[in-house]
């Protein structure tokens, strides 16, 4: 076999078994048998909570085996602990569990459309939560702790803190609670969409149309705020108009985020902040001074500073993917590099409206 073929099959089969090794996790089951099976567990399995618990006796294995949560007590790996519990209509599910010690016990789901569910165990009586009327729920259900807050984002970390401070609070000899921070979390994606501006300069104004293009990486530090960082393409005019600009945008903002509709995962959120802009057009502009009839070449400074604020409509989708539809209104300053026209400027208002999605 020549060399080069050589070289490609190893690079095969090496990615054929990394393939394999990404999709299952060794892992152990134990069945209502008392039976315990150490194994490899499939990643469809464990991100899905599904009815069943898939599985290889080995990492290459093609033969899967599966059990139901009937058969099963629970079974583990490094993704998480999972149980087997009967919902209120007495049918056995496997869900993740989200908390130890006490009367009290968190599990997590996956629902059929990928969303996230979560569920309180207490005195074997399995109570799933909803968006609707969690702090509703959480009063009925966690009960002899008169200061516990319920109210609160229908987030794991939340219910986390608030199952570990019910524990404590109704068996603090057994319990000792321990403050759940929320970690930052961050989240990345592009945009890209059509926007409408105006170009202002020595008292004449032109409009021109344009597109931008980026990206984002987005971090939220506490419940419903976040920061956020772009790097964006900004495309002012066409190529041949003497008011054409191209800048290369790096925008840092703070959002705010509303929950429209909870249930469908709806949520509007509103941005403001301070953008820095390197031109990547032609250094010169050509304008007329006030009055005048003869077009006159100006040499622009190739940094510009503006001021955006936004409003948009974000949709969750399964596994923690979003699409957004934002409208973004941005303006900034472009000096010229002239000493003698040091104190004017060409002041750009855009207009953007733009779609993405997270990565």
């Amino acid at each position: 076999m020549p060399q080069t073929r050589k070289i490609l099959f190893l690079l095969f089969v090496l990615s054929h078994a990394s393939s394999f090794a990404q999709n299952r996790l060794p892992g152990t089951i134990i069945t209502k048998s008392g039976d315990t099976l150490n194994v490899f567990i499939l990643k469809s399995t464990r991100y899905t909570n599904s009815e069943k618990v898939s599985y290889t006796q080995y990492v290459a294995s093609k033969e899967v085996k599966s059990y139901s949560p009937a058969e099963v007590t629970l079974f583990y790996s490094d993704a998480g602990y999972f149980q087997s519990i009967k919902n209120s209509s007495g049918n056995p599910s496997f869900l993740r569990r989200m908390s130890y010690g006490g009367p009290a016990v968190l599990f997590s789901g996956i629902d059929a459309k990928g969303y996230p569910t979560f569920h309180l165990l207490i005195d074997s009586v399995l109570t799933t939560l909803h968006h609707a009327d969690l702090s509703g729920q959480l009063k009925k259900t966690l009960t002899g702790c008169s200061k516990l807050n319920t109210k609160g984002p229908y987030e794991q970390y939340f219910l986390q803190d608030l199952v570990s401070r019910y524990n404590a609070c109704v068996n603090p000899e057994k319990v000792v609670y321990a403050k759940r921070r929320r970690p930052v979390i961050a989240t990345g994606g592009f945009k890209a969409g059509p926007n409408y501006n105006t170009v202002e300069y020595f008292g004449f104004s032109d409009n021109a149309l344009g597109y931008s293009a980026g990206i984002f990486l987005d971090f939220s530090v506490v419940e419903r705020m976040s920061f956020q960082l772009e790097l964006n393409y900004l495309k002012v005019g066409q190529e041949g108009d003497f008011n054409a600009f191209s800048y290369a945008q790096l925008p840092l903002i703070l959002e705010i985020n509303v929950p429209v509709n909870p249930e469908s995962r709806l949520n509007l959120y509103f941005q403001g902040g301070l953008s820095y802009n390197y031109r990547l057009s032609e250094e010169m502009f050509s304008a007329q001074y006030v009055g005048g009839s003869e077009n006159f070449p100006f040499r622009l400074k190739p940094k510009a500073i503006g001021s955006l604020a936004s409003v948009g409509v974000s949709k969750d989708l399964r596994f923690r993917k979003a699409v957004y539809f934002e409208l973004r209104y941005e303006s900034l300053n472009q000096k010229l590099a002239f000493s003698s026209f040091s104190g004017e400027a060409i002041k750009i208002n855009s207009l953007q409206l733009s779609a993405g999605i997270n990565f």
